[in-house]
């Protein structure tokens, strides 16, 4: 199988000016080309490290080390660590080709895959006598005996009386770790282990920005000290649309307003709703962090017409529809009723007179009981009458 043309790297850069000994891990990026200056994607290469018979291949896919795979713009990048030392000096790295499809690579060339015919290869000799795509790194020894504190909070943002966890770490003046250096900030103290870290509880007592200040007294004496921030607050709120069920004039309508936390803290907030500029409603809602919720507010308008109903910077209008009037009379059912309410009354009317006419009392006769001597005067009376 005849082989494609080799290829190269273009152009090789490096996260920071130079490694150190408090600095110790930078992003290498290199970027391949075939002929023509095309960028070339999906083709292997190994990067080592060291100067001639030192070069040793750096770790990538495979436990002992292995190729790196540009991407689809013809692309490696790495993150390296080096080696902590004592003396500044330069670092040499080099990318290899190690494609078998391309001529110098391949499994024939010594090395290919996860971990090629060699996972720690005596010597580079041969490979660096091909086509080496070499770069030089500078390694600055920083010689200090002064010691570091960095802190930071586990979440810098908490609601009222939330609580988070400051980590302290502490390093010696060439980056390693110091043990048992004893760290405090106010009432609470805690001793770093064996990675130089120890852990502050912090609790929310009070509203906004608090800068905590955490002292550090290493074993060897010295006194530093670091500072943190914590931003303490309620949910923040945005109106994200302001929505109106309107019902007639009187009757209750329903307004919707949905709402966003733009914190990531959850707690209570308020949400208010104006009617043509003034506030007329306000509830408070419980709020998950970053959540959205839906608030309703129920409001009688009094009179139909246009309203403006808003919420912070959204707002919405409502066409208020009037009442219905009531129906009125019909005309038929009352000319009806009137006539059966005047038969009523005849009726009524009628009967009570007849109730009336049957409890009247006869003329009195005379009674049988009066005495002889009235008799006896209505017949002299007579007599008299008749001379």
């Amino acid at each position: 199988m005849k082989r494609a043309p080799v290829f190269g790297a273009g152009s090789i850069t490096i996260s920071r000016p130079l490694f150190s000994s408090a600095s110790r891990t930078a992003q290498i990026t290199g970027t391949f080309y075939k002929r023509g200056g095309v960028l070339l994607p999906n083709v292997q290469v190994f990067l080592v490290q060291g100067f001639g018979t030192a070069a040793r291949n750096i770790h990538a896919g495979g436990a002992f080390g292995g190729t790196f795979t540009t991407n689809a713009a013809g692309v490696v990048a790495f993150n390296r660590t080096v080696a902590l030392a004592s003396l500044t000096q330069p670092l040499f790295f080099s990318f290899i080709p190690a494609d078998p499809a391309w001529a110098y690579g391949g499994r024939d060339q010594l090395f290919r895959g996860d971990y090629g015919d060699y996972w720690f290869a005596p010597t580079f000799a041969v490979l660096l006598a091909k086509i080496p795509n070499e770069f030089t790194a500078g390694y600055l020894f920083v010689p200090s005996t002064t010691a570091f504190a960095v802190v930071s909070a586990r979440s810098a943002l908490l609601p009222p009386a939330g609580s988070t966890t400051a980590t302290v770490r502490v390093t010696g003046g060439t980056g390693l770790p110091m043990a048992n250096a004893t760290v405090w900030s106010g009432p609470v103290s805690n001793i770093t282990d064996a990675n130089g870290i120890a852990t502050l509880p912090f609790s929310a007592t009070t509203l906004g920005a608090n800068e905590q200040l955490v002292v550090v007294r290493t074993t060897d004496g010295q006194v530093l000290r670091a500072w943190y921030g914590v931003v303490v607050t309620y949910p923040v709120l945005a109106v994200q649309s302001v929505t109106v069920d309107p019902k007639q004039a009187g009757s209750a309508s329903t307004i919707t307003v949905n709402v966003q936390n733009t914190l990531a803290v959850a707690g209570p907030a308020t949400v208010t709703i104006s009617v043509d500029g003034t506030v007329v409603s306000a509830k408070v809602i419980n709020i998950g962090a970053s959540a959205t919720q839906a608030v309703t507010f129920s409001y009688v308008f009094d009179s139909a017409k246009s309203y403006t109903v808003a919420s912070a910077d959204k707002s919405a209008t409502a066409n208020v529809p009037a009442a219905p009037a009531p129906p009125g009379p019909d005309l038929g059912v009352a000319i009806g009723l009137g006539v059966g309410l005047l038969i009523v009354g005849l009726v009524v009317g009628a009967g009570l007179g007849m109730v009336m006419k049957g409890r009247r009392k006869p003329p009195a006769e005379a009674s049988s009981t009066e005495s002889p001597m009235a008799e006896e005067e209505i017949r002299d009376s007579g007599d008299t009458e008749q001379r």
